[in-house]
């Protein structure tokens, strides 16, 4: 397990022995939340109408439960929205998802990248393509952490949860591609690579004047 991953659990099952003088029953859940997320927006050169939005997110969710094996969820997500300003009509409303593509991002979140193909459905119109991305993060910012703690007792059993989200905010950079029309000819104007932490200990006790 790695370090992050000893302290998470070390917190969590001394916040849980204060109270009791036997446990019968631990179940521990991990979870690590790995993702990059990327806003792009663009506008033709010929008039300025045309406003391409583009979002996106990628990742994996890995979930440990020992002594069961460990789980990994991947899914990237894109949404792409275009619409004439000057005329004010949309010409666009897509969206697809993928559990299939590669994508990688460094421990300390200065870098992720993203490739792979994502089918799409256009809502609009009812038509359905493919975009093939290739996107990189470049982190611009220092890290930020939030922490949250979760304790509750009932009768019998004991929780405890603690939530680690990490993230850096970053500048997206590459290509998303349906033939050769490039939905992100520009650099992201918003994008963070981050990684949440969850941990749960769940605990069957022992009550310290339980003399069963």
């Amino acid at each position: 397990m790695p370090t992050a991953g000893i302290l998470l659990l070390s917190m969590l099952l001394l916040a849980a022995s204060n109270d009791y003088s036997s446990w019968h029953r631990v179940e521990v859940l991990k979870t690590t939340d790995r993702a990059s997320r990327a806003f792009f927006q663009s506008f033709d050169a010929s008039t300025g109408c045309i406003e391409t939005d583009v979002f996106l997110v990628t990742g994996f969710v890995k979930q440990s439960s020992p002594p069961d094996p460990s789980t990994s969820t991947p899914l990237t997500t894109v949404v792409i929205s275009v619409g004439d300003n000057c005329q004010g009509v949309s010409l666009m409303s897509a969206q697809g998802a993928t559990d299939a593509f590669d994508y990688t991002s460094s421990n300390d979140l200065q870098s992720s990248h993203l490739s792979g193909n994502v089918p799409m459905v256009d809502f609009q119109s009812g038509r359905t393509f493919s975009v093939a991305l290739n996107i990189d993060w470049a982190g611009d910012g220092p890290l930020v952490r939030d922490v949250s703690h979760f304790h509750q007792k009932t009768d019998g059993f004991i929780v405890n949860a603690i939530s680690v989200s990490t993230f850096r905010t970053a500048v997206a950079t590459g290509t998303i591609l349906e033939g050769t029309t490039n939905y992100s000819p520009t650099p992201s104007q918003a994008a963070q690579i981050e990684v949440e932490l969850d941990g749960q200990v769940t605990i069957q006790v022992g009550r310290l004047n339980d003399t069963t």
